[in-house]
């Protein structure tokens, strides 16, 4: 009997901010239970994710050509795209961590 009220106990507010935080955002979501918001969470951010290293990727090639052919560059980096990438996805991470948190409090 003790064991499964162990298993019934809900997750540790803290715990549940630091795996979102430091794990993978979502994380936390599918702890305290709220599994359709995790999965959100998730593709969310890896989408902002890759959104992030597309861009890294659009200013690595011009820059490698620069570098090794002695070519000039063709493009300056859009700072205002990066920033709007960058920015969102901490707002993201930033959300599902705060969020997670709030909905483990509120089990407790």
């Amino acid at each position: 009997m003790d064991q499964q009220s162990e298993k019934d106990k809900p997750p540790s507010p803290t715990l549940v901010l630091v795996l979102s935080l430091f794990g993978y955002p979502g994380v936390g979501h599918f702890m305290v239970g709220a599994r359709t918001l995790a999965t959100g969470f998730v593709l969310v951010f890896t989408a902002l994710t890759i959104g992030i290293i597309y861009e890294m990727w659009l200013i690595a090639g011009p820059l490698y050509r620069m570098y090794t052919q002695g070519l000039p560059m063709e493009m300056a980096p859009n700072w205002a795209r990066i920033g709007f990438w960058i920015l969102s996805t901490g707002a993201v991470w930033l959300a599902s961590g705060l969020h997670s948190y709030v909905l483990a409090k509120r089990l407790q």
